[in-house]
């Protein structure tokens, strides 16, 4: 061991110098030299483990604790682990006056869980979220923490939206389409039924000029809606705009 010790404390300290012969090496400090990795808590039992602990447990001599502490020197499992096996392997059966050293895996295997219950899936909740949302067109712009709070039993506000995404429902800019008279439908049809066969290099040959409308005292856009991708059009979703002292377009 001390001769391993002297190679690894060797290896690690640099090159002397030649030129000095009176020099004394370096001391090596305990942090320099590579430490041992720290033990991690075992998160996972392998099977095979714990069937090697089970047999040494059936055929060491000596009393539980004795046999205990043994299997516990022999395969780093603690003895209230190994307590929950033997209890396992007890209620599927298994007896080792009767079976002996034959293990089977089913008496070890983990059973399935369910994991946590799904309280937000289930169809009473998506119809009570879907009856809100497509109530009316300001049902529409609720938020999901007012959804949350009209739903029964109450659910989180990521519940809502998680669950409304899975609805297919999107929080999107509202669609808004400029009001139009009799007179103004009546022109724009002229114009659509006297340039519907033009092609694409017609069009390219026209100017279209953009405009900017601005809203005095609001935010615009700052409100969304709930909506499906097939839902674009229809008139819940659209908000029709019409000029008036508090909105100009230039």
């Amino acid at each position: 061991m001390n001769v391993i010790l002297s190679v690894i404390i060797s290896d690690l300290l640099p090159p002397t110098d030649t030129e000095c012969d009176d020099s004394t090496p370096p001391s090596v400090s305990p942090s320099t030299l590579p430490s041992e990795p720290s033990k991690k808590p075992r998160p996972h039992i392998d099977i095979t483990l714990k069937v090697i602990a089970l047999a040494i447990f059936q055929i060491l001599p000596g009393n539980h604790e004795e046999r205990y502490t043994e299997v516990e020197k022999q395969t780093d499992i603690k003895k209230e682990a190994l307590r929950e096996i033997r209890k396992k392997t007890k209620n599927r059966n298994y007896d080792f006056k009767t079976d002996g050293l034959r293990i089977l895996s089913e008496y070890l295997i983990n059973a399935s869980r369910s994991g946590r219950p799904n309280t937000v899936c289930n169809p009473d909740i998506k119809r009570q979220v879907i009856e809100i949302v497509t109530k009316d067109r300001n049902s529409r712009e609720k938020s999901a923490k007012i959804i949350e709070l009209e739903i029964i039993p109450t659910i989180s506000r990521q519940s809502v939206c998680r669950l409304m995404y899975k609805l297919n429902f999107k929080k999107v800019k509202k669609i808004i389409k400029s009001g139009l008279n009799n007179a103004q439908k009546e022109r724009r049809l002229k114009f659509c039924c006297k340039y519907r066969d033009w092609t694409l290099e017609d069009w390219k040959k026209v100017i279209f000029s953009d405009e900017t409308s601005v809203i005095v005292g609001q935010k615009r856009g700052s409100y969304k809606v709930w909506r499906r991708p097939d839902e674009a059009q229809i008139k819940i979703i659209t908000r029709m705009r019409w000029k008036g002292f508090m909105e100009f377009i230039f």
